[in-house]
């Protein structure tokens, strides 16, 4: 894992201590396999039982909203 991919996954984690509560409850558990677990996203896709695709979607949609939170309500 390079260094920005490192940076991008702690600022997932940190956005998501703040604002997880409101993801869904799928977007809550991929995000952590993925932040805190370091799962891959094929260990994720077997861990939750949907597509590697889907994995991704999901987490570039928890992604956003996290962002779109921070924009919205961060200080």
């Amino acid at each position: 894992m390079d260094r920005e991919d490192l940076r991008k996954k702690v600022d997932l984690a940190f956005l998501s201590a703040f604002y997880g509560g409101m993801l869904t409850e799928k977007q809550r558990m991929v995000l952590s396999l993925h932040c805190e677990e370091d799962l891959s996203l094929a260990e994720i896709a077997q861990e939750v039982g949907i597509s590697r695709q889907a994995v991704h979607e999901t987490l570039t949609r928890a992604a956003s909203r996290l962002e779109e939170l921070e924009n919205a309500l961060g200080a």
